[in-house]
């Protein structure tokens, strides 16, 4: 038994955990550079809809191309391997996804649903293989170049913005504030709500980490991610972006106020509302100066603010959420496969797609758990809904057991999963390449982290599953 005085600082304790967490519990694949090279490869381009992409007829992404060489090797060394590492909730993950293929055939374009269930499964191959490939030392590396590779799209986002003023043209802008003049951040996304969606979760952990910090990456280094980013998030104009802004930024007044009633002066939350409000309102100010309130006002159309129309975009997105649950409840027990809601949206306005561009952009649905809801059925979306809980739930109590540092990492996954688990109820499509990236890394990471702690026999068994 070892005990957690044989350790003068968690320095040490990490150290041991990276050493040992090499060889419990089953044979582990070697991590090459080559490996890891990849993995960094698929990171900095998993954002790309419009660049890093191309048509076979399906979309298929480059990062999705750099990670088939480290699922074979997975595949191929777990097949050899007398024990495997069975990632967090897995076997509810692969019931779901059996329920996906059975139902590929409940759809008038069965072509479509399976590519859909064809890009789930390798989504499912990818947190299987990264559990196997992957422990703590070689997990932090990769950690250090996930947080560093949503600098490129932040970057390139502010030159989209900031380089038209100078004449100078940037491809890929597909919005602009000024025509001409000043774009709408979009990144290699389609479009910017697109792009707020895959850079706040970078943008998350930055935050999460700067007060809970780690070893393995300087503040400096995450405090220009979290302001880069921050910038992009906020030029993209998405609401989205906006309202996470808004929820962060309460924490400092609200404590504030709670230790005003008690009679002491937080000073570090007053220095920081007092910044934030100063900044907010020259930051307005400036962007009404140089953009103008009738070009600022497509970002407030549907909100009945600056003189926009209250009712459209609210009954557009209750139409195309009515639309995905009307598709559930036409077949409330066989599910349409996560393809088949788009089709069987398109059915319920008289249409009837035949290829594979019709189906991804006709008609979609809205809410992407009201659609595995409806590709799932009312009992095959059980699997996917604990699957998730899962992800979130176990980590969280496993944070006990954790070093400070495995414990902030772990639990900046957490967080920073959580909210793009909220920011989906108002998008499309749990399958985005880059939501599964991160659902792979946070396994690989919990797995990694608590079987190690394990195998020094430092606390009681928790289990990984």
């Amino acid at each position: 038994m070892i005990s957690l005085g044989h350790f003068s600082t968690n320095r040490e304790l990490a150290a041991v955990l990276n050493r040992r967490g090499a060889t419990v519990h089953g044979t582990r694949v070697p991590v090459t550079r080559w490996v890891l090279l990849f993995y960094v490869l698929a990171a900095v381009m998993i954002s790309g809809d419009i660049v890093f992409v191309f048509s076979v007829p399906m979309t298929v992404r480059w990062a999705q191309l750099c990670l088939l060489f480290p699922i074979s090797l997975a595949l191929a060394k777990s097949r050899a391997a007398l024990k495997v590492r069975w990632p967090l909730g897995f076997h509810w993950l692969l019931l779901w996804t059996l329920f996906m293929f059975a139902f590929v055939p409940n759809s008038s374009f069965p072509l479509f649903s399976a590519e859909y269930a064809g890009w789930l499964l390798f989504n499912v191959a990818l947190v299987f293989a990264t559990v196997q490939l992957f422990h703590l030392a070689e997990l932090t590396a990769l950690m250090r170049w996930y947080v560093l590779s949503f600098l490129g799209p932040a970057l390139f986002g502010l030159l989209q913005f900031m380089a038209p003023v100078f004449g100078i043209p940037v491809p890929l802008t597909r919005q602009w504030w000024i025509p001409g003049v000043f774009a709408r951040i979009n990144g290699f996304s389609y479009e910017p709500s697109y792009f707020a969606m895959y850079l706040a979760t970078g943008w998350v952990m930055s935050a999460y980490l700067l007060r809970h910090p780690v070893r393995w990456i300087s503040r400096r280094l995450l405090k220009f991610c979290f302001l880069v980013e921050g910038a992009a998030l906020m030029l993209s104009g998405a609401r989205t972006a906006w309202l996470l802004f808004g929820v962060w930024f309460l924490q400092f007044p609200l404590r504030l106020a709670a230790k005003l009633l008690t009679g002491r002066v937080h000073v570090r939350s007053l220095r920081i509302t007092l910044g934030g409000l100063t900044i907010a309102v020259l930051g307005a100010l400036l962007v009404v100066r140089l953009i103008g309130v009738d070009n600022i006002a497509i970002v407030f159309r549907g909100t009945g603010l600056l003189g926009q129309d209250a009712s459209w975009s609210f009954a557009q997105r209750a139409n195309m959420l009515m639309d995905t649950f009307q598709a559930f409840w036409n077949s409330p027990l066989i599910g349409r496969s996560l393809g088949g809601v788009n089709v069987a949206v398109a059915e319920l306005h008289g249409y009837k797609p035949e290829t594979f561009e019709e189906a991804s952009k006709l008609f979609t649905g809205l809410g992407a758990f009201l659609e595995v809801l409806a590709a799932s059925g009312a009992v095959g979306v059980i699997p996917f809904l604990i699957y998730w809980s899962l992800l979130m739930w176990k980590p969280w109590v496993a944070r006990t057991i954790l070093p400070p540092n495995e414990r902030s990492t772990m639990l900046a996954l957490v967080v920073s999963l959580a909210m793009a688990t909220v920011i989906l109820q108002v998008n499309q499509n749990v399958l985005r390449p880059y939501l599964w990236f991160h659902v792979a890394i946070l396994s690989a990471y919990y797995d990694a982290a608590v079987r190690s702690v394990r195998s020094l026999r430092l606390y009681p068994k928790c289990g990984s599953r």
